[in-house]
């Protein structure tokens, strides 16, 4: 009997250490008779020894901060059973903590036999697979952006990501390029665009197609191609993106370097004219030629505003240009407008004005954004005559919630108000010192002007006025 006994009771060193204990100790106090009738009974229960237990941990389970408030919340990890989860229970991780190291048991598992390697008991193992932390606590609070910490809202809008995707997309290097205020661009700024159609120089001429506030190239294709108003069966149609719109060199684009050292407070309709200018003598280059005047340059809205400045500042180099919804500049009026979705923005708590650019995504801003954009963006008709109806909305306030608030709401913020200040200071009349009339008298292209009667930032008057100083070399078509 005494020898079935000793064999349920665990390995040799466990007995010859309990029969030692036996033999010095003192008479049982109430305490220790009733730890000794404990290990009694766990030893006549046949459970196997399974050596020291671990420590319990001085991390938290699921952070590993040592200061988490969380740290003694929890049971001890030996205590849980398999199958058994402990609660999710919100806390924070400390934001300056140590690094991470793997805690082990202070001692090695004296009944594991497995390899020379230690491998530990299975409350150790249970132990250490509990303290890895989930994904979730690992993930860095904050949106923030590729090129590094202390980036505002991310890499840019979806829209643009989804431009700089297009296995077509090309970049002109923009390094070095002297800015009008005085800044240089920095090594990795380029001017992205794309070629539809026949090679620069292969074809019947080439027809230039610059984007709009908050557009990139791909969102331009559906009046290009063959048979379409911008036929490419003819014609080489290039398309250069905005700078500051996310594709071509913006903020959202920059280094975080880059970003300390400040973004250019100004990159003007001028400069990207100047830059686009060099990519089409480029592209001519490429192909042996000398580069030609362009047949055409077509613009909506801000690429209207390039259109005129290609015709006052390079009169020589353009044939014809197309204004549909622009203008030769920003008027007062439109400045205003400009100014306040501008200062709706800043008006937000991620603004660092000390800086110049957005700590965190503005999400109140971006909203008061959209929602002052939709007042500008369509004609009054579209509310007083309920346009929105034709197009499934049920009212101007649905119209406004599932068009405008989304469409900028994953804007990136430092990019829109890099587009603003492009805008806001468009005007071919500084290279006449203010003299719209001079500098209009220096055009020599054909000009086709097609304005909305309601638009509101870019006027029917406005229009009005640009062809009668024109003159015969402008069609007006509203």
């Amino acid at each position: 009997m005494a020898r079935s006994r000793t064999s349920r009771t665990g390995c040799p060193s466990s007995r010859a250490k309990r029969s030692s204990r036996r033999q010095r100790a003192p008479p049982p106090t109430r305490a220790s008779s009733r730890s000794a009738s404990q290990t009694s009974s766990s030893a006549s229960s046949g459970r196997r020894c399974r050596g020291r237990r671990p420590p319990p941990p001085s991390r938290c389970n699921w952070c590993s901060g040592p200061t988490c408030t969380r740290t003694t919340s929890y049971a001890p990890t030996w205590r849980l059973r398999p199958g058994r989860t402990r609660p999710r229970a919100a806390h924070t991780r400390p934001t300056s903590s140590p690094p991470r190291t793997r805690a082990s048991p202070s001692r090695r598992c004296r009944s594991s036999r497995r390899s020379s390697a230690w491998r530990g008991c299975r409350s150790a193992r249970r132990w250490r697979g509990t303290r890895r932390c989930s994904a979730r606590a690992r993930r860095p609070s904050g949106s923030g952006s590729s090129s590094g910490p202390g980036a505002a809202t991310g890499p840019g809008a979806a829209s643009g990501r989804r431009a700089l995707s297009d296995p077509e997309v090309q970049h002109f290097d923009l390094a070095g390029f002297e800015l009008a205020c005085g800044h240089a661009l920095p090594a990795g700024a380029t001017l992205a665009y794309k070629v539809h159609g026949p090679p620069v120089g292969a074809s019947k001429g080439v027809i230039l197609h610059p984007t709009s506030f908050d557009a990139v190239h791909d969102e331009l294709e559906y009046s290009i191609g063959e048979g379409q108003t911008l036929d490419t069966s003819a014609y080489t149609v290039v398309v250069p993106n905005l700078l500051g719109n996310g594709v071509s060199y913006s903020p959202s684009r920059m280094r975080h370097a880059e970003r300390l050292a400040g973004y250019p407070p100004l990159l003007s309709i001028g400069d990207n004219v100047r830059a686009q200018h060099l990519l089409l003598e480029h592209l001519h280059a490429a192909r042996g030629a000398p580069m030609a005047p362009l047949s055409l340059v077509y613009g909506y809205s801000m690429g209207a505003l390039q259109a005129y400045e290609w015709a006052v500042a390079h009169p020589d180099h353009v044939e014809r240009i197309a204004a549909v919804c622009g203008a030769a500049r920003c008027g007062e009026l439109n400045g205003v407008f400009l100014r306040s979705i501008e200062e709706a923005l800043k008006a937000d708590a991620a603004w660092d004005a000390s800086r110049g650019h957005f700590t965190t995504r503005p999400d109140r801003g971006l909203r008061a954004f959209g929602s002052i954009y939709a007042g500008w963006g369509v004609g009054a008709g579209w509310y007083t005559q309920r346009g929105y109806a034709s197009a499934g909305f049920e009212c101007a306030e649905a119209f406004v919630r599932d068009s405008y608030l989304p469409a900028f709401a994953n804007c990136d913020a430092d990019d829109l108000l890099s587009q603003i200040r492009t805008w806001r200071h468009a005007d071919v009349s500084r290279h006449t010192g203010g003299d719209l009339a001079a500098a209009l008298g220096r055009v020599r292209a054909r000009v086709l002007l097609m304005p909305c009667d309601e638009d509101r930032y870019f006027t029917l008057g406005e229009a009005q006025h640009e062809a009668a100083l024109l003159g015969e070399r402008a069609t007006l078509r509203p």
